[in-house]
């Protein structure tokens, strides 16, 4: 049996209202001091602990309730970056008296510093943890120049370099479980994405057309992994998606806007991608679901009856979603004008029982502009004579249209959609999913509706 992902907010079995009441956007608030700011950096696994830079140093948010964590006997100056999957465990750098950073490991309130490489001036930081607080990894200076580690047990080790290039790497993720790193490292094609397996480097590749490629996330098993990538023609920087087994694809780019989009962060199951792209309200947040087209967390939230009404949703950092992508956690600018880091809680990302059909990438879907205020535009292409369905559902998973039901010669269609029901009233603001149908070719995608 084939399973389908049919939208982040599509709850089967739930109403709109409820929908509504279980989405919730919090501001993180500020540590007390002089003055108001607030930056998230990362969430637990479990989507319940936030941390990140307030003005007093690092934070670790639970509960409404934000912790200053202070700073170690030996630094000052601390920059808080992940944390473990339960969000007891907090890593980044902390500065010396010396001027000097050095990674470190906070627990129960003390602070324990990782040390650095052999050779080199001392200098590492920590951008990850393992879910459960044990394996470190980052960055050092060593006596080659900077090198990517993997801490545990009190031994910080160098990962190898890809052979062939400039010497440097820098890691940015480990597993779950600790025993694959991800990050990025200069070899015989220039800079590129790779995971480090049983202590041995892999190359991850490039897209066609694309060249130097930074790792920003990794799932909780290691087996997809996310970056940017750079373009030539046209020149850009581009989200990619890199699944084990498939090689690196990127993804789908925001209608309306430019080129350019990252993907920053990813959810421990590997579905749920968030990152900045340029669409036609320009920067802002969005979302990948399951490889499908971006959707603006902004519009979402509102389409599920949010009230962002003075906020400006800036962006979400390395490991700012929780393992399921319900919880995301990013930064803007609050209706007082200051910076602040907020949380997102969407309800759960269902996995709905779909016709059994082999995964195909014969067939896509554009839906153009989405969310839909007046008027949208479906195109897709047939690969084959067949018949072909496209029919939309609510979020009960009733149908309210059939945009398209006939048997049609390979080529390629457009269809126009008010967005009207079968009755054809229109249709209230919320997420509906279109399902495309032919012989034995299943795709299926969400559209906002808002007028």
């Amino acid at each position: 049996m084939r399973y389908t992902t049919l939208l982040v907010v599509f709850l089967l079995g739930v109403s709109p209202e409820a929908l509504a009441q279980q989405a919730t956007f919090t501001p993180l608030g500020s540590v007390p001091g002089n003055g108001f700011y607030s930056f998230a950096t990362g969430v637990s696994a479990d989507g319940h602990v936030v941390v990140g830079q307030s003005l007093t140093g690092p934070f670790r948010w639970e509960d409404g309730i934000m912790e200053d964590l202070g700073d170690p006997s030996w630094g000052f100056g601390v920059i808080a970056w992940a944390t473990s999957g339960a969000g007891s465990t907090v890593v980044g750098y902390a500065t010396n008296a010396g001027g000097d950073e050095e990674a470190f490991r906070w627990e129960d309130g003390v602070f324990e510093g990782l040390g650095d490489l052999p050779g080199g001036d001392l200098e590492s930081n920590a951008y990850d943890v393992s879910s459960d607080g044990s394996v470190v990894v980052g960055s050092s200076q060593s006596a080659n120049g900077t090198d990517a580690f993997r801490w545990e047990d009190g031994v910080m080790e160098a990962l190898p370099e890809l052979p062939g290039g400039d010497y440097g790497s820098i890691a940015h993720a480990v597993s779950s479980n600790g025993a694959i790193v991800g990050g990025f490292s200069h070899g015989s094609n220039g800079l590129e994405a790779v995971r480090w397996v049983d202590g041995a480097v892999e190359g991850l590749g490039f897209p066609p057309g694309g060249h130097t490629s930074y790792m920003y996330d990794m799932s909780a098993d290691g087996a997809v992994v996310v970056g940017r990538v750079f373009v030539s023609n046209p020149s850009g920087t581009v989200a990619f998606i890199w699944r084990e087994g498939q090689g690196m694809d990127y993804m789908p780019d925001f209608p309306g806007g430019s080129p350019y989009r990252e993907a920053v962060a990813l959810s421990g199951d590997g579905r749920v991608v968030a990152g900045p792209a340029d669409g036609p309200n320009g920067f802002e947040t969005v979302l990948w679901i399951e490889k499908g087209d971006p959707q603006s967390l902004r519009d979402l939230l509102e389409a599920l009856g949010v009230d962002l009404t003075g906020w400006f949703l800036g962006s979400v950092f390395r490991h700012g979603v929780s393992y399921d992508g319900t919880v995301i956690v990013g930064n803007g600018t609050n209706p007082n004008g200051d910076q602040e880091g907020w949380r997102v809680e969407l309800p759960p990302f269902p996995v709905a029982d779909a016709p059994e059909g082999p995964e195909t990438t014969q067939i896509e879907v554009s839906v153009y502009p989405n969310p839909v205020r007046d008027r949208a535009t479906f195109r897709f292409s047939i690969p084959e004579e067949s018949r072909v369905t496209l029919k939309i559902y609510d979020v009960l998973g009733r149908e309210v249209m059939t945009l398209f039901d006939a048997h049609h010669e390979a080529g390629s269609v457009t269809l126009l959609w008010n967005p009207v029901g079968h009755s054809g009233r229109p249709l209230p603001n919320g997420v509906y999913v279109y399902r495309l149908t032919m012989a034995d070719l299943i795709y299926t995608g969400t559209v906002t509706v808002l007028h």
